[in-house]
């Protein structure tokens, strides 16, 4: 069972309790259950009683939900087809009370956000992988061709403009050979799905 379908039957749970605690409330209500018994024994009485009031609620609660139930993979809740064996241990799971399944619900919650938080950074440290692989495989630009392409321009330019237009042409050619590399790079780590995050991991470096 996955993460997502234990957060969903946790779901279920957590709403079956509460309705059944609201009946349990109800009964509590109209009877001498709500009322301490100073006699020890009678009041060891009422608590076994209300544990098994709440085990009764749980189950009447999950048979009569049994026609809204949601289907969860891989958890024997199909819905209205779930079988009466499955409905019976979602009574008596949920008679464990709300508060209890909140708090198991929110520990789920919390490995999900470690498992999303670990998914990131292994993507992250993937990126770095393949950055550092592009650098090693780009080449540095051709000075020679970059300054031939420079001086033909070097007459009717100015000493500052030709100097600004060499070092436009030396980072422009250096960007296309990383941008090559980085596709050989992600190619050899078989990561194409990870091809935009190395690039913008190889701009940061």
């Amino acid at each position: 069972m996955n993460l997502e379908n234990l957060s969903s039957l946790l779901a279920v749970l957590i709403a079956l309790s509460v309705a059944a605690e609201r009946l349990i409330e109800i009964l509590k209500n109209i009877s001498a259950l709500g009322k301490e018994n100073p006699n020890p024994t009678g009041e060891a009485l009422r608590k076994l009683a209300l544990q098994l009031l709440a085990i009764g609620a749980g189950i009447l609660t999950a048979y009569l939900s049994k026609k809204i139930l949601p289907i969860i993979p891989n958890t024997g809740v199909n819905g209205k087809d779930t079988s009466n064996s499955v409905l019976l241990l979602l009574g008596v799971l949920a008679s464990g009370g709300s508060a209890f399944w909140t708090s198991i619900l929110g520990y789920v919650k919390s490995v999900k956000d470690i498992k999303k938080t670990l998914a990131v950074d292994a993507k992250v440290q993937t990126a770095a992988r393949v950055a550092a692989i592009a650098r090693g495989i780009a080449t540095p630009a051709s000075d020679d061709a970059l300054v031939a392409a420079a001086l033909s321009q070097r007459q009717t330019l100015s000493l500052t403009e030709f100097s600004e237009k060499l070092q436009e042409s030396v980072k422009t050619r250096a960007d296309q050979n990383l941008a090559a590399a980085i596709l050989i790079a992600t190619e050899q780590l078989n990561l194409k799905g990870d091809l935009k995050i190395a690039s913008s991991a190889a701009a940061i470096g």
